[in-house]
């Protein structure tokens, strides 16, 4: 359903392991390994504060406003693109459908032509084919997704107006249209920007939001972080070199990858060799205690952070040859959104729930947020003159 009628073959995550996903591997970690991502900090802090700008006018759109701040920064960096500051932009509504859609085509057995393939041959119209009817319509989806935002950048650097960005380096090293393999390389350029487009415009998402519902559940916790912030920032807005003074913080980006995982079941797989696996891993009750309580302090220890304490990357980002590459990236965007965060909680009943799905997010869910007092109101409006 997923790879071949939806057409989502162009992503890695669903290449057998080989020579060609050695080589997509290999072009997209040149631009996002960790000795490069620094080199995207001032995109994602001039994101973070144009999102608290839209959270001071519409706070009860959150988790809108969340999802648009995450995709315009990875739209930022891989496609040199500068969005509409608002929710219904067509790259982010593009974005979300085709996520969404391979979200729910993701979950083994969620489609029977999964376990049966010849039934991909059934055609459209036959009653009861609706399941390929929803097919079609997400594979368009798919290719809007992958070709809309790379056709846009082409034109930009054939009239000499696009801005350095992912794609404009891919473009400039894999391409040669003089080239025999011309057409082999604008494909393995356009699909990994694709990549990088999925990866930064979603699966963050739902930890960032997951961040918001435990600020409404523990006040207790947000009221420690927001001391630190005060103690180290003295009522300026946080930067990357703060972090390191910023353990609470930190142990907060760890809590919030272990506390309601992304994808809790991966992706489907296929075994090479027998294997066995027993018990959870970001909830592991003997090694993380009372493991469904957010509790940041369990990663630290003496004020600074534990490193005795199992790292939730060794599983929130995959595993092995198959981890994620877009992690370093990931948690960068996760600490400065988090540290921008300034809000104040108010009893809500809410309960901890989460949809279904190769990807997982908060159900929708409500709380308040307010600035904490007017001097933050001021500094939140004022953000836009100093980007």
């Amino acid at each position: 359903m997923l790879a071949e009628l939806m057409e989502w073959n162009w992503s890695f995550a669903l290449m057998p392991y080989g020579t060609v996903w050695r080589r997509y591997r290999r072009a997209f970690h040149d631009h996002f390994h960790p000795n490069v991502v620094h080199k995207y900090h001032d995109v994602y802090v001039g994101t973070a504060r144009a999102f608290l700008r839209r959270l001071l006018k519409t706070p009860d759109d959150f988790m809108l406003h969340v999802r648009h701040a995450f995709a315009s920064t990875i739209l930022k960096i891989t496609y040199g693109m500068i969005i509409s500051d608002d929710n219904d932009d067509s790259y982010v509504k593009t974005a979300e459908i085709a996520l969404s859609s391979a979200s729910e085509a993701g979950i083994p057995g969620r489609f029977l032509v999964d376990i049966f393939p010849a039934m991909k041959y059934i055609p459209a119209w036959v009653p009861g084919a609706g399941w390929k009817r929803k097919a079609n319509y997400w594979r368009q989806i798919s290719r809007k997704f992958v070709n809309m935002p790379w056709e846009s950048v082409k034109e930009r650097m054939k009239d000499g107006t696009a801005e350095p960005c992912v794609t404009t380096a891919l473009i400039e090293k894999l391409l040669d249209e003089n080239s025999p393999n011309w057409q082999d390389g604008d494909s393995m350029a356009r699909n990994i920007c694709a990549m990088s487009f999925a990866g930064g415009a979603d699966t963050t998402v739902s930890t960032v939001q997951s961040y918001f519902m435990a600020m409404a559940l523990y006040p207790e916790v947000q009221k420690k972080a927001q001391e630190e912030l005060d103690r180290v920032l003295g009522g300026r807005l946080p930067e990357f070199n703060d972090r390191p003074n910023l353990p609470y913080i930190n142990a907060m980006v760890k809590e919030s990858m272990r506390w309601q995982p992304v994808t809790p079941v991966g992706l489907a797989h296929m075994a090479s060799e027998a294997d066995e696996y027993n018990g959870s891993i970001l909830h592991d009750p003997e090694i993380y205690e009372d493991p469904l309580t957010y509790n940041p302090e369990r990663f630290l220890k003496d004020g600074k952070i534990d490193p005795t304490v199992r790292n939730p990357t060794v599983a929130s980002f995959g595993y092995g040859r198959r981890i994620c590459p877009g992690r370093f990236l990931a948690e960068d965007s996760m600490f400065i959104t988090i540290s921008h965060i300034l809000s104040d909680g108010k009893e809500i009943p809410i309960r901890p729930e989460m949809t279904n799905g190769t990807l997982s997010y908060p159900e929708p869910f409500v709380c308040r947020i307010t600035p904490r007092s007017i001097q933050a109101e001021e500094l939140i409006r004022n953000s836009g003159l100093m980007d």
